[in-house]
């Protein structure tokens, strides 16, 4: 099992500064530093753990290059993880999220047995979470008070994105400084009404009104594949990026003709923008007057990355 430890802000280069103890090492030859660090769910307070513990629920960790990972017991067996940039992916229901880290130096597999290293006994940490894409937001994070083996730092309220975490700890006091980085994605649950209006056959002109994008505009192809059938297609545009859209229709006309009420579900398959490598699931309903050539669809599902 591995030690871990984490921190964030959001932006272009939003950092957080870490007190790392209080006094400077005595002249010494440099030492190698290494960080492992994980985002995990449900962190409301910047919380101390023991050497092998830490919260539940953490994405998997990243590590600074060359990392060596030294597990308990008399006679552990060194292991030197392989490169990983993937944070895992949360919900906007698990915030406030927060970093899991671990700084350490010294660590070899040279002698038998491995040698642990230690803790930097001073400096400073920086974090920065920064979202990808067209709209990249802003988070300031407050700097904790000092720094211990393992810590969880809140890093705060995600919102619905795709975000690249880093945590770098400089060159200083006889530490030779590393960095870590990965890529965080968080899900949440949408709803979109969509108002559409036939512009020729089979193509719908539509205004969005979605949770998570905002407002915005479409174009949806209506293919009729049964009687009572049909497929949906189309791009919604959105400030941030887009989202395409692919659903199954089944439509049901009222006696005497007129609306006919729809039901469905479909998927969102991909973006760009904010929503690069946007995916989803979401229920169908609305309706659709073949007189005016209008209707009104709402969506109502869950986006993830």
């Amino acid at each position: 099992m591995w030690r871990v430890r984490l921190s964030r802000s959001t932006a272009s280069a939003v950092a957080a500064a870490f007190l790392l103890g209080a006094v400077a090492s005595p002249a010494r030859a440099a030492t190698n530093t290494q960080i492992d660090f994980a985002v995990c769910p449900n962190i409301t307070t910047t919380t101390y753990f023991g050497a092998f513990a830490g919260p539940s629920g953490c994405g998997p960790p990243a590590f600074s290059p060359g990392a060596v990972i030294i597990p308990p017991g008399d006679n552990p067996t060194c292991n030197t993880p392989a490169p990983n940039a993937d944070l895992g992916s949360f919900l906007t229901t698990q915030n406030p999220l927060g970093v899991f880290l671990h700084l350490s130096g010294g660590e070899s597999c040279v002698t038998i047995p491995p040698n642990r290293g230690t803790a930097p006994d001073g400096g400073s940490l920086t974090i920065s979470v920064v979202q990808r894409g067209f709209c990249p937001a802003t988070l300031t994070i407050p700097t904790p008070s000092s720094r211990r083996d393992s810590i969880a730092y809140p890093i705060g309220t995600l919102p619905f994105g795709s975000y690249r975490v880093t945590v770098s700890f400089p060159d200083q006091n006889g530490w030779i400084g590393s960095q870590a980085s990965g890529t965080l994605h968080v899900g949440t649950t949408f709803t979109e009404t969509d108002t559409s209006a036939l512009v020729k056959p089979g193509t719908f002109a539509v205004l969005l009104k979605n949770s998570v994008a905002g407002p915005g505009a479409g174009e949806f192809v209506w293919t009729k594949t049964t009687r009572s059938s049909a497929e949906l297609k189309g791009t919604d545009y959105y400030a941030c990026g887009t989202i395409k859209v692919d659903a199954t229709l089944r439509f049901r006309n009222r006696p005497g003709g007129g609306t006919a009420r729809l039901t469905g579900k479909g998927v969102l398959a991909g973006g760009t923008g904010n929503y690069d490598g946007i995916r989803g699931a979401f229920a169908v309903t609305g309706s659709y007057s073949a007189k005016t050539g209008r209707g009104r669809l709402v969506f109502e599902g869950t986006a993830t990355y």
